[in-house]
């Protein structure tokens, strides 16, 4: 008996507002929903009105391929007392199809 939902993958990357270099990894997140409208609606009331851009990987071939969407904002976090800094969250939205398997 398979059992079909759907699976938002969120990659938390960030640096600091004005910082050089690259963006760091500081969480990966699995979120599981009952439908894509429940996952829709969970982005949207996370991520609201920010920016947001296609993401894309690139296949053996080398062409790149749109995978999901970065949602761009700055961020800050005041039980920490610490300075804002600028997040980008990678976000992928998977069909997933799960069977059980007895061993």
């Amino acid at each position: 008996m398979s059992k079909i939902y759907y699976q938002l993958l969120i990659t938390h990357t960030a640096k600091p507002i004005g910082g050089r270099g690259d963006f760091e990894t500081f969480d990966n997140t699995a979120k599981d929903f009952c439908s894509k409208v429940e996952a829709l609606k969970y982005l949207d009331n996370t991520y609201g009105e920010v920016k947001k851009v296609k993401a894309y990987v690139d296949d053996r071939s080398g062409k790149s391929k749109h995978i999901g969407w970065i949602y761009c904002f700055r961020n800050s976090d005041i039980s920490h007392d610490s300075k804002e800094w600028t997040q980008q969250d990678w976000v992928e939205l998977r069909k997933i199809t799960s069977n059980l398997i007895i061993f």
